[in-house]
C-alpha cells in the first residue's frame, strides 16, 4: 500500500481479512484502502464493521466520519467525528 500498488494491497487485506474476519482494525485497513480507491460505500461498509467489532476504535469512526462526507452525510460524518474526538479525549 505504501508504495502505491493499492490493487495488491487490497487483495492482501482481503485474504487477511479472510482468515480473521473479526479484526476490526483490518477492516479500518480495508476502509482506508477503499477510500484511497474512492469507493466510498464499500469503504462505509468496511468501517461499519470495524465499528461493530471494536466501538471503541477511534480512527474507525474518524474515517468513517471522512466517508460520510464524501458521501454527502454532513450529519453522519459530525456524528462520527464527535464520536472519535470523544473516544481520543478518555
Amino acid at each position: 500500500f505504501q508504495i502505491g500498488d493499492v490493487d495488491a494491497a487490497l487483495d492482501e487485506c482481503r485474504a487477511a481479512l479472510r482468515l480473521a474476519p473479526e479484526s476490526a482494525k483490518g477492516h479500518v485497513q480495508l476502509g482506508v484502502i477503499l477510500m484511497t480507491k474512492q469507493d466510498w460505500r464499500h469503504a462505509a461498509a468496511a468501517l461499519k464493521e470495524a465499528v461493530r467489532l471494536d466501538p471503541e476504535l477511534a480512527q474507525a469512526h474518524y474515517n468513517l466520519g471522512t466517508v460520510q462526507y464524501s458521501l454527502g452525510n454532513p450529519k453522519a460524518a459530525v456524528e462520527a467525528y464527535r464520536r472519535a474526538l470523544a473516544l481520543q479525549s478518555s
